[in-house]
């Protein structure tokens, strides 16, 4: 008797089992790619109030090239500027490998703060990718693209930001380094900041100064130039500001003269500010401020 036959049950049993198995894990890739899809409408319906369908501006064919590739810009600017009211930032085409468009911006937030507050992701359906063990590169596509369709039509590629920083923020940094430690200001004879050996008790007052921890900013022990420091602290720091909500515009009221007296001293008190005054009010500057 052929062992098949002697094991019938057993196999009977085996396959169930596999088949079991194999549903179970179908049941929950389902599940999972489902929360997947939840999730990523609602990331998208955050933002599509703000967005113009490119992808319909590409099948009608009239825009020209440009002007789509505007509307492109416009959306991550959009994007941009809803999570961070009052920053700069600058989109620009570039059409290479790993990316078709540069977004670039000055101070402003931290790359984490930036991540967390966008989701540039949405836009890039599909990314390059290169291999470093053989240098071949390939392709990720994601795995749902309706927004990229809409908002990148078929230019879905990603995106590469580009945090710079102000030669202001360096020369506050520098100066914060060099107040609590005079002696790390070496510079060569063309001016460039040269490395200097902290002590202990030194690297951790220019910690403290910069309001970040010692190893965010000496990473390769306490010998370190000034400007590598500032780099590191600046990379720990945000330099965005919530900006003031504005006030509405004033309307023409008809009070009476009690009721204008009664509301004197609040209008006073809201003159008082840099914002310009309401119609018929003049903001003069008095000796106390």
């Amino acid at each position: 008797i052929e062992w098949p036959v002697m094991l019938a049950d057993e196999v009977a049993s085996v396959k169930a089992a596999e088949e079991a198995r194999k549903a179970e894990e179908a049941r929950q890739a389902a599940e999972e790619k489902a929360q997947r899809l939840a999730e990523y409408r609602k990331r998208c319906a955050k933002w599509l109030p703000l967005m113009r369908n490119v992808e319909k501006m590409e099948q009608d064919g009239k825009a020209t090239a440009r002007k789509i590739d505007n509307a492109r810009k416009a959306n991550i600017m959009a994007m941009c500027a809803a999570a961070f009211p009052g920053v700069k930032f600058s989109v620009s085409v570039r059409r290479g490998w790993g990316a078709d468009f540069d977004l670039t911006w000055t101070d402003g937030p931290t790359v984490e703060e930036f991540n967390d507050k966008t989701d540039l992701n949405l836009f890039c359906s599909r990314r390059d990718t290169f291999n470093g063990w053989d240098d071949s590169t390939g392709v990720d596509y994601a795995e749902f693209a309706d927004f990229a369709r809409l908002t990148m039509g078929s230019n879905g590629v990603d995106i590469k930001t580009n945090r710079e920083m102000s030669d202001e923020a360096r020369a506050e940094l520098l100066a914060q380094i060099f107040a609590v430690v005079p002696a790390a200001d070496i510079r060569n004879k063309y001016g460039y900041t040269e490395a200097y050996t902290y002590t202990n008790k030194e690297a951790e007052a220019v910690a403290a100064a910069l309001d970040v921890d010692v190893f965010d900013i000496f990473v390769h022990g306490y010998a370190e130039n000034a400007e590598t420091i500032a780099r590191r602290a600046w990379n720990k720091h945000s330099y965005t500001t919530t900006p003031e909500p504005t006030d509405p515009t004033p309307t023409k009221r008809t009070d009476t003269t009690e009721e204008r007296n009664d509301t004197a001293a609040p209008a006073q008190d809201a003159a008082q500010t840099d914002d310009a005054p309401a119609e018929g009010l003049e903001l003069v500057e008095t000796g106390e401020g």
